[in-house]
């Protein structure tokens, strides 16, 4: 007899099937073994009255801490506030200060007062005065005549120059007028923007007839 290799693995397979099926089945249908429960405790120690507990949570105290003698506290709501970048402005020298003009009369030097003279005789008169004030007096100081008469004078002449603090003498040429009588003359001195300052100078002469 020939037996085909392709039959015998056909049948080969179907009874590993139905093989699988059997094992399949009976496992289902066999009843699962419980396990046994074992109580922590014997019957006759278990509690019979339930047991509550309370749990409260503390609440925390919080006190701040102190602060000790003599400890550095710091103040808030300071801010440094940073350097100013203008720079500082540059000191400017002080003004020199203005000088002032004074004259002091001192004495009369020639011709006191109520001296006599001939018509047209020549008068030289003389005053020594002191530059009191703090401008020396140069070439455009001016000595005017201010009251009374020329004499033959120029009315408007240069004033001798003088350093502050310095003595002069000043002198004026006049001459007798030709008439007889009682004369005399004033004299001031002035700065060069035109402003009198000081005591005037004066001079009173009797004129008489040969």
């Amino acid at each position: 007899m020939f037996y085909s290799p392709v039959r015998n693995t056909k049948y080969a397979i179907r009874i590993s099937y139905c093989v699988f099926l059997i094992f399949l089945f009976s496992t289902g249908c066999a009843p699962a073994s419980a396990t046994p429960f074992i109580p922590p405790f014997p019957a006759t120690q278990l509690p019979t009255e339930a047991v509550s507990v309370s749990f409260s949570t503390p609440t925390p105290e919080f006190s701040p801490p102190s602060a000790e003698p003599g400890s550095a506290t710091s103040t808030p709501g300071l801010v440094a506030t940073p350097p100013s970048e203008t720079p500082p402005a540059p000191e400017l020298p002080s003004p020199t200060p203005a000088c002032a003009d004074d004259l002091k009369w001192v004495e009369d030097v020639t011709v006191p007062d109520g001296t006599v003279f001939f018509v047209a005789q020549p008068i030289v008169k003389q005053w020594r005065v002191e530059n009191s004030g703090s401008c020396d007096w140069g070439e455009r100081y001016r000595l005017k005549l201010v009251s009374g008469d020329a004499l033959g004078a120029p009315i408007d002449m240069a004033l001798f120059p003088a350093r502050a603090g310095s003595q002069v003498v000043l002198q004026i040429d006049f001459f007798a007028p030709l008439e007889a009588g009682t004369y005399s003359t004033t004299w001031q001195a002035f700065t060069p923007a035109g402003q009198p300052f000081g005591q005037a100078i004066y001079m009173q002469v009797v004129v008489q007839t040969p």
